[in-house]
């Protein structure tokens, strides 16, 4: 059985499929949707301007096939706020309860 639910078939199989093509791109399209391809892990600490900057240029990319990860490091200021302001569903805010004090910290939670 092929990810779509019916048999496994090639890109060639699916041209001579009539009327499938689009009911496989379709569903391949939202297979990928619920299945990113890359994941983005953003790390921050207490600093919600470059954060904003940050994800800006991430929700800007052409390659839209991805999730991303924004995990404080024990943040108090708006950061969450940042992210959620953006309303991405790609997008999922963590905060660590307290500060471990380097990247690593928020990288391994992330990972």
């Amino acid at each position: 059985m092929g990810k779509l639910g019916g048999p496994a078939v090639t890109m060639p199989e699916i041209a001579r499929l009539p009327g499938r093509v689009i009911d496989i791109r379709i569903d391949q399209l939202k297979w990928y949707s619920m299945h990113p391809r890359i994941t983005v892990i953003l790390p921050t600490y207490n600093w919600s301007s470059a954060l904003r900057l940050a994800m800006t240029s991430l929700t800007a990319q052409s390659f839209t096939n991805f999730e991303a990860l924004v995990v404080g490091d024990g943040c108090t200021d708006d950061s969450e706020a940042v992210v959620q302001s953006f309303r991405d569903p790609r997008v999922t805010w963590y905060n660590l309860p307290e500060r471990i004090g380097s990247q690593s910290g928020p990288n391994n939670f992330a990972l």
